[in-house]
């Protein structure tokens, strides 16, 4: 019988994360739960959900009621708070990104257990990001339109370089790196290009792979982030990692 392990998503360091004065608003509980998702400590994101829910939602917004008039429009949403559904979309986007970077297996279990701590009427609400229209000729060309141009953000001047090696180490790896650009990456419906890139460092990080994470510290900066917004994302996840005991020594992470 495994080993139970002791709870690192414990509200002390959700709190220090989520009023981290570099992180970018709104942002702290899926840079937390794509970085226990890599890390394979996937039961540790109930508890960031719960804690989003108590501490960082709109009070009241996890309500049936609440969410049956949210998703009418009948809602004015407040700046300082996100409602419990925008905040239940965002997490399950990023985790599905870190795919790309992570692998999926990570993703499913996460999902998995978030799926099972989340409310009926918040995990039935229609999903807004439209990848279901992928075999509809037109969406999936301009999916592949949309992820080159997200690619070229990322790698700016070294974007043709960058595919041209994948492409020489193994053709199809550049056919599925431009799959996944287009039709998981670079959607934008419920996580933006800036959160997009700072979702990648989170999964990147833990791994300890730094050609990849170069890329994407930078790409982070192409997106929109601050210099500080990125390296905050840094800090966090190495925090992470380190009260998992997992992962590389800061010293080893690729910086800015």
């Amino acid at each position: 019988m495994p080993l139970s392990l002791s709870p690192i998503a414990t509200s002390p360091l959700l709190k220090s994360l989520h009023h981290h004065p570099n992180l970018p608003i709104h942002t702290f509980y899926f840079v937390a739960a794509v970085a226990f998702s890599v890390i394979n400590r996937p039961q540790e994101i109930p508890r960031i959900w719960e804690y989003a829910v108590e501490e960082a939602a709109i009070p009241g917004s996890e309500t049936e009621g609440y969410v049956e008039r949210e998703l009418i429009g009948n809602i004015i949403q407040n700046g300082e708070r996100e409602s419990a559904l925008t905040i239940h979309r965002k997490l399950r986007e990023a985790i599905l990104k870190s795919a790309a970077i992570g692998g999926l297996p990570k993703a499913i279990n996460s999902l998995n257990i978030l799926k099972a701590v989340t409310a009926l009427h918040i995990l039935s609400a229609p999903t807004t990001t439209n990848r279901r229209l992928l075999f509809q000729p037109t969406y999936h060309t301009n999916a592949l339109t949309r992820g080159c141009q997200f690619f070229d953000t990322v790698y700016g001047k070294v974007s043709k370089r960058v595919m041209g090696g994948m492409r020489n180490s193994y053709d199809d790896l550049a056919v599925v790196t431009e799959l996944l650009y287009g039709h998981v990456l670079s959607n934008s419906e419920v996580i933006g290009a800036r959160d997009t890139s700072l979702t990648l460092i989170a999964g990147l990080i833990p791994q300890n792979v730094n050609p990849q994470l170069k890329g994407h510290l930078r790409g982070a900066l192409n997106n929109g982030a601050t210099a500080e917004e990125v390296m905050a994302v840094r800090e966090v996840v190495l925090r992470i990692c380190r009260e998992a005991r997992c992962g590389p020594r800061e010293s080893e992470v690729e910086t800015l």
